[in-house]
């Protein structure tokens, strides 16, 4: 079985706007779990995408405790900042 988390990081507004599968008060825990299983991942050196508002998928699959990060920020260096920020405005 497979949850996902949506986050839209909107850049005129300096603010994030979340849809889940997952309960209100776990929000922020899958967030947390998320950035830890990317600690490692190394750096990425594609040039990130300019855009007005970012969007971050984070799914986990349930039957394996595995999450997949998708996100239309070109670099998974800015995907992880925002994930970061978005924790840090909690």
């Amino acid at each position: 079985m497979k949850l996902s988390l949506k986050l839209k990081y909107i850049m005129e507004k300096d603010a994030f706007e979340i849809e889940s599968e997952f309960k209100p008060e776990k929000n922020i825990d899958i967030v947390e779990e998320c950035l830890r299983a990317q600690m490692g991942a190394g750096s990425d050196s594609r040039e990130p995408v300019k855009k007005d508002v970012y969007t971050i998928v984070i799914t986990l699959d349930l039957d394996g405790d595995v999450f997949q990060v998708a996100s239309d920020t070109g670099n998974d260096n800015l995907t992880c900042g925002l994930m970061a920020y978005f924790l840090e405005k909690q």
